[in-house]
């Protein structure tokens, strides 16, 4: 059993910024985020060897959050009988909107480990944003779930899989309307070699089911996709 009351303050670097979202506005230095208040509380325990389950409450207040929002600016498209058109044109770029916030999260997360050979985890959170003047906390998930696993087929063989959900998703369109986007249900399967202690090989499919989600609104997700290679450590 645990619980707390701290605070948060996260500097919000460029580097940090563009990891989370590559498609921000490049002129743009986004804001501190600063909660004066976080409470959380859990309960954590072990009720057979080698699982191990985590459940916990928190309550988040922010004085100052950041919100993507898709860009849009003003354009015009010719014709003869209305010469001067105008309409709003999406820019590839994304702009921080900033607002007081409120967010209770319920996590349960578990992890399982069968005589070293079978590691399994499971991690699902549920996010109940309340914002001051905006809509929407935007972009913010309500749902989020992932869990995985990995398997030691022989001494030198591993195989894995991994599958993501994050749904209650919307979107700003700066200057127009919001727009739900939609689920992303992402599942990966992989495989690996273990050469020596030092060089693994490793195959890896991508996105199995094929679907066209958006991580960020405007922008799809790759298909199935593949990938191969090799991990050197020294």
């Amino acid at each position: 059993l645990y619980a707390g009351i701290t605070g948060e303050y996260d500097v919000n670097s460029m580097q940090k910024i563009t990891d989370e979202n590559p498609y921000i506005d490049p002129t743009l230095r986004v804001d501190d985020s600063y909660a004066p208040v976080k409470v959380f509380g859990g309960l954590k325990f072990s009720p057979t060897a080698g699982l191990l389950l985590d459940g916990s409450v928190s309550y988040t207040s922010y004085n100052k959050q950041y919100f993507y929002a898709n860009q849009y600016h003003l354009g015009y498209l010719t014709d003869i009988a209305y010469p001067y058109n105008y309409v709003g044109i999406m820019k590839p770029t994304f702009a921080a909107l900033y607002d007081k916030a409120k967010v209770v999260t319920a996590s349960f997360n578990a992890g399982y480990n069968w005589k070293d050979k079978i590691f399994a985890h499971l991690n699902a959170r549920y996010n109940s944003w309340d914002t001051k003047t905006l809509t929407k906390a935007w972009m913010k998930p309500t749902t989020e779930i992932e869990f995985g696993g990995e398997a030691k087929v022989t001494r030198n063989i591993f195989v894995n899989a991994n599958y993501y959900f994050a749904g209650g998703r919307y979107a700003y369109l700066y200057g127009q309307e919001s727009a739900k986007i939609k689920n992303i249900n992402d599942l990966s399967l992989g495989a690996s070699y273990s050469y020596s202690d030092w060089l693994t090989a490793f195959v890896r499919l991508n996105n199995v089911f094929g679907t066209k989600y958006q991580t960020l609104y405007g922008y799809n997700s790759l298909g199935l996709n593949w990938q191969i290679g090799a991990a050197v450590s020294f």
